[in-house]
């Protein structure tokens, strides 16, 4: 069986020693795929002097979170993958994590992406933020399994962080790459939303676990400040792109407009400018929304097969 792990990295020399040592210790073989976003601090240097068996790619600029991922998947499919295992440069393995949810996805092949617990860098805490995604678990006894201690090993869930990601090769045959109309942040939404749009579910594994050491993310590497107004931008972009809903540009301008002056009528001079900045934006990317809504469905055009 042939494991690649992915790791995207981009100057975060205050984990690299953690993940890839226990990448090191893991109890299956793998093989790790590193994809460096042109970091400037000695990042290439140090894997080459202490982890001269990771296949490095050094890119001249950064692709960001989707790309370099893409740039690694790639070679990964192309070198006979069976699994690729995305993995944050600020997350470590236990030495089972990945044999455990391996083992899980092979006797759950209706899961396209499968993800674990992730805990902190103490280890006796979830890791921040990630309990709010457990208000996506598709069971109704998921909180009884867990207080009772019978924990089933994999829980349908709507949407996992890309931080780690377990995804079997079919799965990335039929869904493709990234979609690189994602930069930064809200990459893996989309990648979920195709995944669903193919019949695959999204799993949640409890007993295996990975330390997200999210806690300390601004420390190096992440400290690009992210404004409001890029998350709303986002959160319309992940619905105009969304290909398990009908997207009409008619349809979305009539109804911009309609919001306008209805706000107009109201006075309310400040949200109606809002809505028309989100119609201007809409008008300005329209043909890319078209684009990643085609490449989307028809795979053999997606972005990881056509790199």
């Amino acid at each position: 069986m042939n494991i690649y792990v992915i790791v995207v990295t981009y100057k975060g020399h205050n984990w690299y020693k953690r993940c890839f040592d226990s990448l090191r210790d893991s109890t299956v073989p793998i093989q790790t795929i590193v994809v460096d976003n042109a970091s400037n601090d000695g990042t290439i240097e140090f894997f080459e002097e202490n982890y001269p068996e990771i296949i490095l790619f050094k890119s001249n600029i950064n692709l960001g979170f989707g790309q370099g991922n893409n740039l690694g998947i790639k070679y990964a499919l192309e070198n006979g993958a069976d699994y690729v295992f995305l993995l944050n440069q600020d997350a470590w393995i236990e030495p089972n994590s990945i044999a455990e949810i391996i083992n899980i996805s092979s006797k759950n092949p209706e899961y396209g992406i499968l993800g674990p617990m992730l805990i902190d860098s103490t280890k006796n805490n979830i890791s921040p933020k990630f309990e709010a995604y457990f208000n996506g678990i598709q069971d109704p006894l998921f909180i009884e399994d867990i207080y009772f201690n019978r924990s089933k090993d994999i829980y349908p869930i709507k949407m996992l962080p890309a931080a780690v990601w377990l995804i079997p090769r079919r799965t990335l045959i039929k869904v493709g790459g990234f979609d690189p109309i994602f930069y930064h942040y809200g990459e893996d939404d989309h990648y979920v939303q195709r995944v669903k749009y193919f019949g695959y579910k999204v799993g949640f594994c409890p007993k295996v676990k990975v330390v997200h050491d999210s806690e300390n993310i601004m420390l190096e590497g992440k400290t690009k400040f992210v404004t409001n107004s890029a998350i709303m931008r986002r959160v319309l972009l992940l619905e105009w792109v969304d290909i398990n809903t009908d997207f009409k540009l008619i349809n979305k301008l009539k109804q911009y407009i309609l919001q306008i002056l209805k706000l107009l009528l109201l006075f309310k001079f400040s949200r109606a400018v809002v809505i028309l900045n989100d119609l201007l934006y809409l008008l300005s990317i329209k043909n890319e929304v078209y684009k990643s809504r085609e490449s989307s469905i028809n795979t053999e055009n997606s972005w990881l097969l056509k790199q």
